[in-house]
């Protein structure tokens, strides 16, 4: 799955279109517990990303960190994190003892339907590019827009070792 370019004229102009001013007096005196209870908002997943990840890198067995990071990613829109991040939970459940099949994984009880989820929208459109553009602007319009260099959530992935 390849990206595709985006000019430099265009992200400047899409981001001058947004209104810093009033984003960020929309953001001023939300709690992150408001900001994840706004229904699709990305914000809040992102917040909860960056909750659970740590907690993968801490102990690549606690499962339950990788299947929320496999949540989170894919409201994200990123597929192909997500299903990565649901089959590193499959093996941390097994302690990392063995290696899974496609099939192993997709019949796992745990997050087998998470994974088959992924599996039918990957046969349906290979999992279309995510809206990248609209999670960066709700970081600028909250004033958070340094998080896209100070936070690594992305490159977390794979157990060391």
């Amino acid at each position: 799955m390849t990206k595709r370019p985006i000019s430099e004229d265009t992200l400047c102009e899409n981001i001058h279109n947004l209104s810093v001013s009033e984003g960020y007096q929309a953001c001023q005196g939300q709690s992150s517990r408001d900001t994840k209870s706004s229904q699709g908002n990305r914000l809040g997943w992102y917040d909860q990303l960056l909750q659970h990840a740590p907690c993968c890198e801490a102990n690549c067995l606690e499962w339950k960190a990788w299947a929320n990071c496999g949540a989170c990613l894919y409201q994200l829109g990123e597929k192909k994190a997500s299903w990565d991040a649901y089959v590193q939970a499959a093996h941390a459940l097994r302690g990392f003892r063995t290696q899974l099949t496609d099939d192993e994984l997709l019949t796992d009880a745990t997050v087998g339907k998470y994974l088959r989820t992924l599996d039918r929208e990957f046969k349906a459109d290979a999992w279309a590019e995510a809206d990248d553009l609209a999670l960066f602007a709700q970081l600028v319009q909250c004033g958070r827009a340094s998080e896209l260099c100070t936070e690594r959530w992305h490159e977390r992935g794979r157990p060391s070792g």
